[in-house]
């Protein structure tokens, strides 16, 4: 026992001596030199140096599995489909007055919170407005119970759902046309594709309805196989084409396909027979298209209709195509374009003629149902409108949406411009890429006909953004020969292939690893597709934090005081100095970028956000995975490879013999490159010697270019260019469009008067997600009355006050269809004398509605010869009554849907005669005027109704986007300027280095923005992106100045701070 004890002690004590032996190794003397390592810095140095493989193999499963993970947990991928999804201003009070109104009302009544019944009735109502994003992404074609807001929006009324858009559906209802075969329909087998589409829709193909809900009537076997089988049954059957302008709402609806065509010559004429025929040409090859299929067009249905409900078909057409030639030709009784003449282009010339002072001058030439008789009737008692005008609106359609504002107003005889519609019920991607690619786009600003005056110069297919994506993967061949570029300048600058292969993995492994933290750790529900902008920034600024490691690296080796020989010395000296000059840029950097989350443009904000994270991510890579890598390549790599010294091995190792290198291309030992010479010998005396001037001279030019800034003007267009200005999409968006009427054409030729609706019962708040656009909120109802006397009369006289406006729009064939005012539609109704009304009102009447029902011969008065206001109680009943027979016109009175009669929500709608402009200070001028107006009106409201919490909203969308962009941008650069004044100032504690920083960062932002503006460019959706990257490229810049300044060694100052940067 006692030898044990004896000798144990001698062994614990040679294992501490060699513990402490090889500690001390690694703790020698780090310098006195300028750059002293702090001890955690040491610590972390020395770990690195022990183990560099082991460091390498942590950091990089960390790095690849966080950047797979994301993939994994979150399997909703990204969708860039809709490039523009997210542009939309949430969270501003316009936004949620928009809100409020366009999605919360409407969606309340589809999802069955709201009836414009007393009773409770379901009721469908098509309304003015609908978000173009949920069409695409939100609709469900089987009503399985979740009826989606936005189809219903778009498609729900009375009536509608008996008819077309049921069937139009059907055959889109998970079953694939393209691959269905007549052979695979069979009436007896259950489980065939087509009979198991029919069976997704309420009430399958068996008995009756069991609800009143007019879309779960039983439909026509034969019927849904034809539509299901339209691909391949429709062909083979030849559909018959037929015209179908007849009916208003087909001319009145915008259509799938526009192409305008225009006369290279202003004084050649294309209402001639080779332009038409041509144009007639045109259309044709459109329809041949491989894709196209029958049931893709508008169809005209022959319909029994002796039982409404259970409508039997008969047969169905495809309707023709709406041009100029197709018209001429059913003018002139013709079934084909192609087989016009002069006699019928003559004829058709003359007939327009004859109905231009209707449409232009005196503005009563609209759509009319023309193949119902007693529309028809109506609309040909409109005075001073020939009867001729009516005949099938060839001449409203041809006026409104086929010719340019210009013609024959005033009596310009010469049409140089119109336009070919074809209007389609559905399509898929395929057909409308192959008339893109195919025929279109090959015809643009070429003669439709060898020697012929006409070129096709626009056209719209509502697939800007498909073609825009695959154009991106055709053009992706650019993205990857810069990354290339970016290989070969840090292949070069690193001298070593392994460090150069391991970094740009790391560099690309960031944007993986911000994913995770983007779509896992925060839980963002939206990943806009201008996010992948961030894939290029994290590609420079890695690279140049590369740069500026491998530089520290090669620089310890001569700057270090002593100990440069020994790895964990050199790698402490390296994240000292190259560290503290990441951790400021990435820090300044990705705050300039997180200052975007500012912004209340929801694309903005979440690429503001992770193009931080992004920043953040390499900047931590940088410190764990590339000092590995390093150390690696220096213990490992290097003494393997090492070979004779080559002037190419100078150019990339700085330190050769042969370079032949001059004193003065030596710094501290370490021989310069050639742009590191260029810097300290060229530039720096220059700066030296002329700094005066160029301070003076510069801030001149920068404060002027920054004065000119403040004139950068806000958008012009709401359109999201994708395309240079030629493109024909974008030149049909930018400039074509707003050259036809139908498409938001006022008489003048400017667009839409502005209509302006007030809304009370629901809180104008957007309380959905701001971090995702298909995320709308839900309504926030607000207990109104409307019944007490008080609030009867004042509703009254607020109709009559928005009447006495200077802005408002006096009633006319447009607005009478879009006003309302439902209280003095109901005090008429109420006060009109009882022995006047009837069950059998002349419905070709105007305001027929207040005869009826007849009211004289109850036991009681009702609702009749009643002085106005009523009672509370009688009112309410009265109103019940109206609603219920009144109800599916869309009053504007909104009912609980539990059947209390309680009112829910009301709304007035009426015309401005302020035309719709694009004009920022014009939208603002209304805006104030209106919001002025409601502000004032609403402070009139009687006491205890809560009316006094209505608002007002209009057409003000993009005035609200305009305000968002200039505004946010302006945020964002205050905010990053602000943010890199605190970083710089705790990192340098140098007051004088700080503001010339932050001044400097303020001009480069305005002498970017003054270049803009000289140029001609708007604040636009993209150019604030520009913007934004602008503002973060800066931070980044002047940041590496700043510390690499205060740094320096102060015997050395701005020549080493040159030649670091």
């Amino acid at each position: 026992g006692g030898g044990e004890e004896g000798t144990s002690p001698p062994q614990q004590g040679d294992k501490k001596k060699k513990k402490k032996i090889k500690k001390k190794r690694y703790s020698m003397s780090f310098g006195d030199d300028h750059v002293k390592p702090s001890n955690k810095v040491k610590v972390y140095a020395i770990f690195i140096a022990k183990h560099p493989c082991l460091c390498y193999i942590l950091s990089c499963t960390l790095m690849l599995t966080l950047a797979v993970l994301g993939f994994i947990v979150r399997d909703d991928y990204p969708d860039f489909n809709k490039a523009d999804r997210g542009f939309e201003p949430r969270g501003t009070s316009i936004g949620g007055a928009q809100k409020a109104y366009e999605r919360h009302l409407q969606d309340a009544q589809c999802s069955g919170q709201i009836s414009s019944y007393p009773d409770g009735t379901r009721s469908w109502h098509r309304w003015a407005y609908n978000a173009d994003d949920d069409v695409a992404n939100h609709q469900d074609f089987d009503f399985d119970g979740d009826a989606d807001p936005a189809y219903c929006n778009i498609y729900a009324w009375p009536g509608y759902w008996a008819s077309n858009n049921t069937r139009r559906e059907l055959g889109a209802v998970t079953v694939a046309m393209k691959d269905l075969d007549e052979d695979f329909y069979d009436e007896e087998d259950y489980d065939s594709p087509v009979r198991d589409a029919m069976f997704k829709l309420p009430g399958g193909l068996d008995g009756p309805a069991t609800t009143s809900d007019p879309r779960d009537e039983s439909l026509d076997v034969d019927f849904v196989e034809d539509v299901v089988m339209g691909g391949q049954r429709g062909r083979r059957l030849g559909w018959a084409e037929t015209y179908c302008n007849s009916e208003s709402w087909d001319v009145d609806s915008p259509s799938a396909i526009n192409v305008v065509i225009r006369a290279k010559d202003s004084s050649n004429d294309l209402l001639a027979v080779e332009p038409l025929k041509a144009i007639c040409t045109l259309d044709k090859a459109i329809r041949d298209q491989p894709f196209f299929n029958p049931t893709y067009c508008t169809e005209k249905l022959d319909i029994d209709r002796t039982d409404e409900w259970n409508p039997i078909l008969v047969g169905k057409y495809c309707c023709k195509s709406r041009t100029i030639p197709n018209y001429v030709a059913q003018l002139a009784g013709k079934d084909s374009c192609m087989d016009i003449n002069e006699a019928d282009v003559e004829a058709f010339r003359n007939h327009l003629h004859r109905c231009a002072d209707s449409y232009h001058i005196l503005d009563k030439l609209y759509a009319c149902d023309t193949s119902d008789n007693a529309t028809l009737g109506v609309c040909q008692m409109t005075e001073d409108v020939p009867t001729e005008c009516w005949n099938s609106n060839i001449a409203y359609d041809s006026f409104n949406a086929l010719v340019d504002w210009r013609y024959t107003k005033p009596r310009n005889q010469t049409l140089t411009v119109t336009k070919l519609a074809i209007p389609l019920k559905s399509y898929n991607d395929n057909f409308l890429m192959g008339v893109h690619e195919e025929v279109l786009f090959n015809k643009h600003m070429q003669d439709l006909a060898p020697g012929l005056d006409a070129q096709l110069i626009a056209y719209d297919l509502g697939i800007k953004f498909e073609v825009f994506n695959k154009q991106l993967l055709g053009d992706g061949i650019l993205a990857v020969f810069a990354f290339f570029m970016v290989f070969v300048m840090i292949r070069i600058h690193t001298g070593s292939m392994f460090i150069t292969c391991l970094a740009y993995l790391e560099i690309m492994s960031a944007l993986g690893v911000a994913y995770f933290l983007y779509m896992v750790v925060l839980d963002l529900p939206f990943f806009p597709f201008l996010n992948l902008v961030g894939i290029f920034i994290v590609i420079g600024i890695g690279a140049d934090d590369v740069f500026v490691f491998v530089d520290a690296w090669k620089q310890a080796e001569s700057m270090m005081s002593q100990g440069s020989e020994q790895v964990h010395k050199r790698m402490a000296w390296t994240l000292q100095r190259a560290g503290g000059a990441m951790f400021v840029t990435s820090t300044t950097t990705s705050f300039a970028f997180f200052a975007g989350a500012t912004s209340s443009i929801t694309s903005l904000r979440c690429f503001g956000i992770y193009t931080g994270l992004v920043v953040m991510t390499d900047f931590f890579l940088m410190i764990t995975y590339l000092p590995a890598v390093v150390a690696i390549d220096h213990i490992y790599i290097q003494p393997r490879f090492r070979k004779c010294c080559t002037c190419f091995g100078a150019l990339a190792h700085r330190v050769c013999a042969c370079t032949h290198a001059t004193e003065g291309d030596i710094v501290n030992g370490t021989m310069l490159g050639p742009g590191e010479r260029f810097f300290k010998n060229k530039i720096f005396g220059l700066i030296s010697k002329t700094r005066v001037i160029q301070v003076l001279a510069l801030g001149a030019v920068g404060g002027f270019l920054t004065w000119k800034a403040q004139f950068l003007q806000k958008p012009s267009t709401g359109d999201f260019q994708l395309f240079h200005d030629g493109h024909p999409m974008e030149l049909y968006s930018m400039v074509w469009r707003e050259k036809f009427f139908q498409g938001g054409l006022s008489g003048s030729g400017s667009r839409a008067f502005y209509p302006v609706s007030f809304v009370w019962g629901v809180e104008p708040i957007d309380n959905g997600d701001k971090m995702d656009p298909a995320d709308h909120g839900s309504p926030v109802w607000t207990e109104i009355d409307v019944k007490s006397p008080g609030a009867q009369t004042w509703l009254v006289e607020f109709c009559e006050a928005v009447r006495n406006q200077t802005w408002y729009l006096p009633l006319n064939k447009e607005t009478v269809r879009y006003e309302k005012c439902f209280v003095e539609d109901f005090k008429d109704w109420v006060t009109y004398p009882c022995q006047n009304t009837t069950m059998m009102p002349n419905r070709n009447e105007l305001n027929w509605e207040k005869t009826y029902p007849k009211r004289n011969e109850l036991p009681v008065r009702d609702c009749c010869s009643e002085d106005f206001p009523l009672t509370q109680n009688h009112f309410g009943e009265c109103l019940s009554k109206y609603s219920a027979i009144y109800g599916e016109q869309n009053t504007g009175v909104w009912y609980d849907i539990d059947g209390s009669s309680t009112i829910k929500a009301l709304v007035y709608n009426f015309v401005t005669n302020i035309e719709y402009s694009n004009d920022y200070n014009k939208a603002e001028s209304l805006y104030k005027t209106l919001y002025g107006f409601q502000d004032e009106m609403m402070k009139t409201a009687p006491a205890g109704s809560n009316l006094k919490k209505g608002f007002m909203v209009s057409e003000f969308s993009f005035y609200d986007l305009q305000w968002s962009i200039g505004t946010g941008a302006y945020q964002s650069a205050g905010a990053s300027t602000i943010i890199a004044f605190i970083v710089l100032m705790a990192t340098t504690r140098n007051v004088v280095l700080t503001f010339y920083s932050c001044l400097t960062i303020i001009l480069i932002c305005g002498v970017v923005t003054g270049i803009l503006v000289l140029d001609g460019w708007e604040l636009n959706i993209l150019e604030s992106i520009i913007f934004s990257v602008a503002v973060g490229m800066a931070v980044d810049f002047v940041a590496h100045y700043s510390h690499a300044y205060n740094e320096a060694p102060e015997h050395e100052g701005l020549t080493v701070t040159l030649d670091k940067n």
